[in-house]
This record gives C-alpha cells, sequence and structure tokens, in this order.
C-alpha cells in the first residue's frame, strides 16, 4: 500500500516523521495516519512533494510492480488509491449478487409459466 511505501522510503533515507511532516507542511499525526494506511486520498501535489522530498518518481510510490488504479472524485482534486486486489474482490462481490438475481428471476419466471399453464388448462 502507498502509505507503508512512503514509510518505507521516509525510513530507509533516514528522514524522521517530523523533519518529513515538516517538509510536507504537515501534522507528525497526518503523516503517521497516511503512514499506517488509514489516509488513501491525496491531492496530486501533495504526492509529487512526497516523490520528490523522497527524491523518488510518483510511479516508484505507486508501486509500478504492484497493480493499482488511479481515481479521480467529482471535483477531481484528489487521487484516490485502489488497489487492484480490492477492485477484484468487490467486482466478485457483484457478480455473486447478479448470480443470485438471475437465479431469482428464472425461479420467478417458471412459477409463473406454471400458474399460466394451470390457468389454460382449466
Amino acid at each position: 500500500m502507498i502509505g507503508h511505501k512512503i514509510r518505507a522510503l521516509r525510513e530507509e533515507k533516514g528522514i524522521s516523521p517530523k523533519d518529513f511532516a515538516n517538509r510536507l507542511d504537515m501534522d507528525v499525526s497526518t503523516l503517521n495516519r497516511i503512514g499506517n494506511c488509514k489516509i488513501n486520498s491525496f491531492k496530486p501535489n501533495l504526492l509529487i512533494k512526497i516523490a520528490e522530498n523522497l527524491n523518488v518518481g510518483v510511479g516508484e510510490l505507486l508501486g509500478q510492480n504492484s497493480p493499482v488504479a488511479l481515481q479521480h472524485n467529482e471535483q477531481g482534486d484528489n487521487i484516490n488509491i485502489l488497489h487492484q486486489q480490492n477492485r477484484n474482490d468487490r467486482m466478485q462481490e457483484l457478480q455473486q449478487e447478479l448470480f443470485k438475481a438471475k437465479d431469482m428471476l428464472i425461479e420467478s419466471l417458471q412459477r409463473q409459466i406454471e400458474i399460466l399453464n394451470e390457468k389454460l388448462k382449466n
């Protein structure tokens, strides 16, 4: 996750949390929330600032080896980091819900056909 990556790079470069937070113009508590992956929505300029302060590209922060998707919010001012695994899990859940709905619809239609057949016989 991006927060763990940011923390690992910061520690690898020997930058203290306080110093890094000062460089980013944020509270240490906010930096800790990022490092603990409690914040996954970033303004693009913050991602760039983090990358610059760690002397890495934004792509490295996002983890080019682990597929992620970027999603702009409705206002377009934040970037949400959506990890592919979470998206896949949600897609599987939705697919299962669709299969259940399909099965229920088929059962309902079969009952309606049976009722109509009974009415035709009478």
